[in-house]
């Protein structure tokens, strides 16, 4: 709920996984947030052209993008497209994962890293790449956009 509206209901693992706006994305679990423009099909952002699943925008709609912390990849082999260059301010262990906070062109981005026997060990300074994957990347009006067309 979000001043006395319901935002959206069903299942938490819906929810969670399909938020509606950016409002539920970021008050059920945690998120990555970034600005950016839509441009022939494709978000602009920090420099960036970034692809994105079912992206329905009209040309130059400025959009908020969420992707959730653990979906944000960092494996020595990613595809190509979507790669956004980082460089790790702060790590953190927190049980079976690992928070790898990154200063990256689009903002700061939280990636949760499960630690097991092949986890990628960064430190603090280290230079790497991520990649956001396009069908992770969830895409709303931006609230510049929302007040245009209203």
């Amino acid at each position: 709920m979000s001043n006395g509206r319901v935002e959206q209901s069903g299942p938490p693992q819906d929810i969670y996984h399909k938020p509606r706006n950016a409002f539920v994305a970021d008050f059920i679990g945690r998120a990555n947030f970034f600005e950016g423009i839509t441009k022939a099909g494709k978000i602009t952002a920090g420099g960036l052209t970034l692809d994105a699943d079912a992206l329905n925008f009209a040309n130059a709609t400025d959009v908020q993008i969420a992707i959730r912390p653990e979906k944000v990849h960092m494996e020595e082999t990613m595809p190509e497209g979507n790669r956004v260059p980082a460089k790790v301010t702060f790590v953190r262990d927190v049980g079976a994962a690992r928070d790898i906070h990154l200063e990256t062109p689009l903002g700061p981005i939280i990636v949760e890293y499960a630690i097991g026997e092949n986890a990628a060990i960064v430190a603090v300074g280290d230079s790497i790449e991520v990649h956001l994957p396009p069908a992770a990347l969830y895409v709303y009006p931006s609230e510049a956009a929302v007040k245009k067309a209203a």
